[in-house]
């Protein structure tokens, strides 16, 4: 329940029983939290480097985090580098982080935002993300309420199959910019950039994002896809996206969008 939070320039190794992890603040109450995680270095084998959640049934918990400029590495197979859970209004800023994670089912970003009454501002440029294991995912953001979200210039390499480059359900309507990401899949069926849920009345800008799949298996390999939209969504871009080797390019549910974007060199849908 530490109400300001600031770790800096700090080494971390072999911390955190297994399961556990490194760095760990929960809310149990009411309040506004305010922390920062800035050019720290961590190696953790135990479990989720840093870790921000409030209690079950905790509401009017406000936060603003911040992670720049550290360097994690972690080898624990069906976790996340750094991992938010929190219900109420929250802010999250994530710049010039760096990840390499081995192990298998793992995760870079989450942001977990299930309060449908709150609202997610969440700002991530400049990630390095390099994953060894299968299965894994980039960034992954969920939110039942209403969000602001900006991903640009992440750069997201898998070796293994089944990775997921950039991830987002956005339950409630949402302003979501993706812009300037690569996104490389050396292993197999592997999604770029996956819209899951979006909700109605959502906007989507789709700017200079490349997925490059280079696996020449026979698995399915998808680029672009949009799952689950509530009423209808604006789609927007100005600047061509690309998208080489997918089995299957660009999936939109019809009638869905207005607007488009421009994809190789076409604009869609």
């Amino acid at each position: 329940n530490d109400a300001l939070l600031s770790v800096q320039s700090s080494t971390f190794s072999g911390n955190g029983a297994t399961g556990g992890g490194t760095i760990r603040a929960v809310a149990t109450t009411a309040g506004t939290y305010r922390s920062e995680f800035l050019n720290n270095v961590i190696s953790d084998a135990s479990g989720t480097p840093i870790y921000l959640a409030t209690t079950n049934g905790v509401t009017g918990a406000d936060l603003q985090t911040a992670f720049v400029g550290n360097s994690i590495v972690a080898t624990r197979g069906s976790v996340s580098a750094i991992q938010v859970d929190w219900s109420g209004d929250v802010g999250v800023t994530a710049n010039n982080n760096t990840f390499v994670l081995s192990g298998s089912a793992m995760t870079g970003i989450e942001i977990n935002a299930p309060s449908a009454t709150d609202t997610l501002t969440a700002s991530l440029t400049g990630n390095t993300f390099d994953f060894a294991g299968s299965n894994s995912t980039g960034i992954d953001i969920f939110a039942a309420g209403e969000s602001q979200v900006q991903v640009q210039t992440s750069d997201i390499e898998f070796a293994g199959s089944g990775g997921t480059g950039l991830r987002f359900e956005l339950v409630g309507t949402t302003s979501t910019w993706v812009a300037s990401n690569t996104i490389t899949d050396n292993g197999s069926a592997a999604t770029g950039i996956l819209f899951a849920h979006l909700g109605n009345l959502s906007r989507v800008q789709l700017d200079g994002n490349r997925v490059n799949l280079n696996s020449t298996s026979a698995a399915v390999d998808r680029g672009i896809i949009f799952g689950t939209i509530d009423g209808t969504i604006q789609l927007f871009g100005t600047v061509d996206n690309t998208v080489t080797g997918a089995t299957d390019t660009l999936f939109i549910p019809a009638g869905k969008p207005t607007g488009t974007c421009y994809l190789n060199g076409v604009r869609v849908p």
